[in-house]
């Protein structure tokens, strides 16, 4: 498994010999102190992430929720770190947020924060990773969320 993962590393994506990074995720909020928002809310997502360096990526992509009367529409962008970790490779980040969203009896309100997580990765087979994602997010309120997706490396 590890010499698939140096595999994936050899390959050209950029100047810096890491490869991009394009994916989909499924996965769950914890609100706190978000107002009209007091269930735990599924979410799905995608996002995209450009090597900067061998192991250091910027990522973009956008988080979406319609559910238990709380509509969510969210971008971000992040600065991200990946280190191996025997087969998976373990990833920390940091990153700005923008939220727009509408709890249950609330006005549409626009938020911008930020947020700090980390996760792993896993081959799966061939250039798809699966990933695992837990973040921290300020504004609106705070929430943690749990996310579980795919990861194309090309």
């Amino acid at each position: 498994m590890s010499l698939s993962l140096s595999a994936v590393y050899a390959q050209e994506g950029a100047s810096t010999g890491a490869p991009s990074q394009v994916g989909v995720f499924l996965g769950n909020m914890l609100p706190n102190n978000v107002p009209g928002m007091d269930e735990i809310t599924p979410l799905w997502g995608f996002r995209y992430s450009h090597p900067l360096g061998s192991m250091v990526y910027a990522e973009g992509g956008g988080v979406f929720s319609h559910s238990n009367g709380v509509d969510w529409k969210g971008a971000f962008a992040s600065l991200r770190m990946d280190v191996p970790l025997e087969t998976m490779i373990a990833m920390a980040y940091l990153g700005l947020d923008y939220t727009n969203y509408s709890g249950e009896g609330q006005k549409t309100t626009n938020k911008g924060g930020g947020h700090a997580g980390g996760g792993v990765m896993s081959l799966i087979g061939g250039n798809i990773y699966m990933r695992f994602d837990m973040k921290l997010n300020s504004q609106p309120g705070t929430s943690l969320y749990f996310a579980l997706g795919l990861s194309y490396f090309f």
